[in-house]
């Protein structure tokens, strides 16, 4: 009988958010694409296509969120970083309330209230600039994490050739 670990479910876990957060984000684009063609869709069809974008966008926003507390919890669990328990708590509490940040603007799109709309969207810029605080600092991430060998890393120019 074969069984199943905790760090195998978390690597499947983790594997499934970054297909949820790609491809659901390729479907966004191809919406929004669709979206733009003024002259292919009248209003009722365009606002349909809009509905469907806010929607199926809400797909990556959320694996987004979660990948960085479940990826933090994959490599602990695996031996590859021994992060303390208080790290992992925290970061399960960041994705937790980033989760809630953006599910709330979802919700909230469109109405308008001074007392939590402002104060959400605030927060919700102020977890953006957060993810591309993490995209921008990979490089120096990195070493963190142990990695140092970055001939072994793919070359950028390689995809970009692609």
């Amino acid at each position: 009988m074969m069984t199943v670990t905790y760090y195998q479910i978390l690597v499947y876990i983790h594997l499934l958010l970054f297909v949820l957060w790609l491809g659901a984000d390729v479907g966004v684009f191809m919406l929004g694409q669709h979206f733009r063609k003024r002259a292919q869709y009248d209003l009722p069809q365009r606002l349909v296509l809009l509905q469907l974008f806010v929607n199926l966008d809400m797909v990556p926003r959320s694996a987004w969120a979660l990948m960085v507390p479940v990826t933090l919890t994959m490599v602990d669990a695996g031996g590859w970083w021994d992060l303390p328990g208080w790290a992992l708590v925290l970061a399960w509490v960041v994705g937790g309330v980033w989760l809630w940040l953006v599910w709330d603007a979802h919700h909230l799109d469109g109405l308008i209230s001074p007392w939590v709309f402002p104060t959400t969207q605030n927060l919700i810029c102020f977890g953006i600039k957060i993810e591309h605080h993490f995209t921008a600092n990979l490089a120096i991430s990195c070493p963190a994490l142990g990695i140092s060998d970055f001939d072994a890393l793919p070359d950028i120019h390689t995809f970009a050739v692609k």
